[in-house]
């Protein structure tokens, strides 16, 4: 069974619940009230701290990729976590199934 090959990086951003975009994470959102200058204190404030932990989040993951790189010489192969594997597996019971609906009619 053949199966493209896929960026194992972006799989796991993929797998991310946190990822999403919401109205209120973009700049200028749309708001139900004219903002008041507290509430502006406290939306530009939780955005800098989101543009801090995103910031140090990158930097972390670029340390992270570095190790990884290094690691990986000496990474031992598990079949449960190669997203090619998974999707032929998935594909083959899935070709099982239709194969005993076919032989039911």
């Amino acid at each position: 069974v053949r199966i493209e090959e896929v960026d194992q990086e972006a799989f796991e951003k993929d797998l991310k619940e946190d990822r999403y975009i919401r109205e209120k994470d973009l700049k200028n959102h749309l708001t139900a009230t004219i903002e008041s200058p507290e509430e502006k204190l406290l939306r530009e404030t939780s955005e800098k701290a989101d543009r801090q932990r995103r910031v140090s989040e990158l930097k972390e993951k670029k340390n992270s990729k570095e190790k990884k790189e290094q690691e990986d010489i000496f990474k031992t192969y598990v079949a449960s976590e190669d997203y090619q594997v998974l999707q032929a597996v998935r594909y083959l019971q899935g070709l099982s199934v239709f194969k005993s609906v076919l032989k039911a009619n």
